[in-house]
């Protein structure tokens, strides 16, 4: 018993080693970076997004940004299930 519960506990670390890495690269902070930008240009947002070589590019960064973020969340979501079952394995075998 012993021995399967050692088992799906080292399948356990691995999902949670998975999500630790998902974390630590996130995009997350892409998103803040984008935001403080709209915020710095809040008075002339408009000029800014039609006119501004960066600011005509935000749209486009921050669709891309978006699927990015989406298969983030995929892939924690994935983990998190599997780290649900590994623990149900073990209360199981327990």
């Amino acid at each position: 018993m012993l021995h399967n519960v050692g088992n799906v506990l080292t399948s356990a670390v691995v999902s949670l080693e998975m999500m630790r890495q998902v974390l630590s690269a996130s995009r997350v902070g892409r998103l803040k970076r984008a935001t403080a930008l709209r915020q710095e240009h809040r008075a002339g947002l408009a000029h800014f997004l039609a006119e501004g070589a960066r600011g005509g590019r935000l749209p486009d960064y921050l669709s891309a940004l978006a699927k990015e973020l989406v298969h983030e969340q995929t892939r924690l979501m994935e983990n998190m299930g599997a780290m649900g079952r590994h623990i149900e394995h073990i209360r199981a075998i327990v």
